[in-house]
Formats: structure tokens, sequence, C-alpha cells
């Protein structure tokens, strides 16, 4: 299992140290540039990925804004290829604060993936997140999640699903109603994974304890925990 980590939530400085590790790719040895990656289950990334967190449209035209625009096109030349991190949640907009809409995010991103396929040394890898929610208490609403974001995304199968965080919001906890959906959640990636919906599964934000849990549990699945990513 791979921890991924990422300090850096603003989109300024995920551009500049992405742009700082490009140019080390590009003005290092061929031989060096391979070795600048890790494996996150039966995937290979480069060791510094992009968030996309902070990534937006421009709310009047909905195009993405330049400075995405620039950083897709100087990750379409990195060697290494490049490995976006995003989730079902992500997104400047109103109705995605609100839980009106969510995929914003996905959506850009599958926008700019797109237009530098052809340009790409290496596909870009791609992982977005399920969020637990009040309403999702089914396996079945994970699938359905899955679901939504590989269509947004633009693919067969998604590179890395991750769980966004614990089961811990629980706005009806005053009159009794916190049962955890933790281990729902967890056989609903298991499904994932083996309806092919998904090539690999994660978590995020997740301590020692509920980590251990969640890999003995997919391993009685048959599925390999690939990932828990720390923001």
């Amino acid at each position: 299992m791979t921890m991924l980590q990422y300090f850096c939530p603003s989109t300024l400085l995920l551009l500049l140290a992405f742009w700082c590790a490009a140019a080390d790719a590009f003005s290092a040895p061929a031989s060096q540039a391979a070795t600048d990656v890790t494996t996150i289950g039966s995937l290979t990334v480069p060791s510094i990925g992009c968030g996309t967190i902070a990534w937006s449209t421009n709310k009047v035209t909905g195009r993405p804004n330049p400075e995405l625009v620039s950083l897709a096109s100087t990750a379409a030349d990195n060697p290494n290829g490049v490995f976006y991190d995003t989730g079902e949640r992500y997104g400047s907009h109103a109705k995605t604060a609100l839980g009106m809409g969510w995929g914003e995010t996905e959506c850009l991103v599958a926008k700019l993936v797109n237009n530098y396929a052809k340009s790409n040394i290496q596909p870009a890898v791609v992982a977005t997140k399920f969020t637990p929610s009040p309403w999702r208490t089914t396996v079945e609403s994970v699938v359905e999640a899955c679901e939504e974001s590989r269509k947004r995304l633009g693919v067969d199968s998604i590179d890395l699903y991750q769980i966004q965080m614990p089961d811990i919001v629980k706005p009806l906890k005053f009159i009794g109603l916190d049962k955890s959906y933790d281990s729902v959640y967890w056989d609903g990636l298991a499904e994932c994974y083996h309806r092919g919906l998904v090539k690999n599964v994660g978590v995020s934000n997740y301590g020692p304890t509920l980590v251990t849990e969640c890999h003995e549990h997919l391993a009685k699945r048959g599925v390999p925990l690939a990932s828990n990513q720390i923001a």
C-alpha cells in the first residue's frame, strides 16, 4: 500500500511544484528521469502528483483558467507522465458547495486530459474519490457514484478510486442516528473493483486503526488496498 501526501492546497503552489519537477526532469539524463516514479497498486506514476482541489473554471465562459491550461501543456511533455488527483466533491461553484451538483473538477480534469492526450509522452493517470454522505448507506450507492465519476472522466475504468474520508459526518447524531457505514463503503469499493469499474482502490485521511481494518476487510474480498492519501 502506498501513502500519498499533499502539502500544497493552493493551485499556485501546486503549479510551481509541478513545473519545477518537470524542469528537473527535462534537464536530467534520460536514465535518471525514468526513475522519478513510484507505484500505487498496478499504476506507475510520477513521484510528484498534481492535486486539483483548488481548480476552477471561468464562471462566465465555463472554460479552464489559463494557468490550468498551461499546466496541462507542461504535463504533457513530462517524460514520467502526469498523475492528477481529483474527487467528485471538488469544485468552486456555489452548486458544488451546496451539494446540488458534484463532479465539476472531474469534468475539468477530463477536458484538460483529452485536450492533450495525443501529445502526452505517457498516458495521464487520474485518481478520484467517493464522498461519504448521510444519504449514502448501501454498497450500490458507492457503485452508482463510481459510475457517475467514470462517465464524467470519460474512461472505461478509473485508475484509482478512493474514499475521501472516514464516515464521520453525522448531522443527526444528536438523536442517536450515528451508525458508521465505513465497512459498507469498503464493500462498495470491492464491488467496483470486481465489476471492472476501477483498476485500484484506496482510502484517504485514514488513521492506523481504520486503515488496518479496511485492508483486512478488502483482503477477504480478494481486493488489494492500494493507497491511503493523507491531506
